[in-house]
């Protein structure tokens, strides 16, 4: 148990890298475990789970992921319950999903409110 343990910590994210991963968030690149409405489809969307990557994992340790991830372009063919599947999975912590959360909220509010030059007649 010790290896996964070794295995499993989650690298603090820089905040360049949290950054862009709000902007792929926004932008549509990259799909999270909150946009998943019902937490029963989280192995089905992320097929890694339902094969047991996180099954050597100390309960205590899964408790520090914040969110579950995956780049769109991984995305397999196929849908479940309208949702897309990926055969990958990656993991923020839950301090810096904490922070990106706020980003995302933050950034979302901005982009309401981006200045547009008047029409031209």
């Amino acid at each position: 148990m010790a290896d996964a343990e070794t295995k499993f910590k989650l690298p603090e994210q820089t905040d360049d890298e949290l950054r862009a991963f709000v902007d792929d968030v926004l932008s549509g690149r990259v799909f999270t475990s909150a946009q998943v409405p019902n937490e029963a489809d989280l192995p089905l969307v992320f097929m890694p789970i339902a094969l047991g990557c996180y099954a050597d994992v100390p309960e205590e340790q899964l408790k520090e992921i914040g969110v579950l991830y995956a780049p769109m372009k991984a995305a397999a063919p196929r849908t479940i319950n309208g949702l897309p599947m990926f055969f990958e999975v990656r993991a923020l912590s839950r301090a810096d999903w904490k922070r990106a959360r706020e980003a995302l909220i933050a950034e979302q509010e901005r982009r309401k409110t981006i200045p547009l030059p008047e029409r031209q007649p």
